[in-house]
């Protein structure tokens, strides 16, 4: 590939099935195209030597290769490589779970950040309500300054001024001073807490004592 020239991942949907490619040299990107936004394209990752891509899930995103530089790649048949092991003893296959293991790494890094990319274009897509969602505040913002006195609100704000300085409000009575004047008679105000007396009528007779089943107590003179 030439500098600035693009190049497509094959579906699995392809005749000759899954295709992955391996990077040889250069580098590249690997970007979502959208023609429809301001941007014209969201990159997914970077693309440099020794990168493997799965073609098939690159395809899902509607994803293509754009060279930074001039990048030669080399795509292999899936069918092709199964048969080419096939072919191989077991023992000498040592490679292979080192190659499954990169393949699952880059596949799972490649949905990651195609779902972001995504993500991204979903966000910035027009809203078939956008110019009805503008208008409507544009008319709300036109209310809020027909609402509100022009200059009155910061005026007040910053110079601490009274209420009776805002047009159209009645003045406000200052209570300050006569709360601070005011003195709070405990004599009247205040509950009586302490215990109540119980007043005791004198007996009569010492019958009467007896009747009531009253213990009479001497009375005590202080000295």
């Amino acid at each position: 590939l030439a500098p600035g020239e693009t190049w497509e991942p094959l579906p699995l949907s392809d005749p000759c099935g899954a295709h992955f490619s391996v990077v040889q040299k250069g580098r590249a990107i690997l970007e979502i195209p959208v023609p429809n936004l301001e941007i014209q394209a969201v990159t997914i990752m970077a693309i440099d030597k020794g990168y493997l891509l799965m073609e098939s899930t690159a395809a899902e995103y509607k994803s293509q290769v754009r060279a930074l530089s001039s990048c030669e790649i080399y795509r292999v048949r899936l069918n092709d490589y199964l048969t080419a092991i096939s072919t191989v003893p077991t023992s000498n296959r040592e490679w292979q779970t080192r190659f499954v293991m990169v393949q699952t790494r880059m596949m799972k890094l490649l949905k990651e950040r195609g779902n972001s990319a995504k993500g991204i274009i979903n966000g910035l897509a027009t809203h078939p309500h956008d110019s009805a969602i503008k208008s409507w505040g544009k008319r709300r913002q036109k209310a809020l300054g027909n609402a509100r006195p022009p200059g009155q609100l910061e005026l007040w704000a910053t110079q601490g001024s009274t209420l009776s300085e805002w047009s159209g409000l009645p003045h406000m009575q200052d209570f300050s001073r006569s709360f601070s004047e005011a003195r709070l008679k405990t004599c009247h105000s205040s509950p009586d807490l302490g215990p109540k007396r119980r007043e005791h009528r004198p007996l009569s007779s010492p019958q009467a004592a007896r009747s009531s089943k009253t213990v009479r107590l001497p009375v005590l003179q202080a000295a």
